[in-house]
């Protein structure tokens, strides 16, 4: 399987990785780092407190490499949405095989 080490600071938003609902992806838990994610579906989008999210199924984690199964609902920010320290928002990825 190959992934691209997500870019989490866009400075243009156009540029951010499209996600729908039924995709399955990866949610990057560090600035570029690999090895430190969550993977699932997107089961929908919702508004949290003003900051539009994805709604993710994940079913496992991996951290530091090693992968563990899991079962919880994560809310990610959308790609494409503001930072608060400037760009944009990509930290969640399509999984390609």
């Amino acid at each position: 399987m190959s992934n691209p080490v997500p870019n989490f600071r866009l400075q243009d938003p156009e540029l951010a990785e499209k996600i729908e609902v039924g995709d399955l992806v990866r949610s990057y838990d560090f600035e570029f780092s690999d090895d430190c994610y969550l993977e699932g579906t997107v089961i929908g989008l919702i508004d949290f407190e003003g900051c539009p999210r994805y709604r993710i199924a994940a079913v496992f984690k991996v951290w530091e490499g090693e992968q563990k199964m899991i079962e919880r609902e994560i809310i990610p920010p959308v790609n494409g949405t503001p930072r608060m320290m400037g760009g944009y928002c990509n930290g969640v990825r399509k999984v390609t095989p």
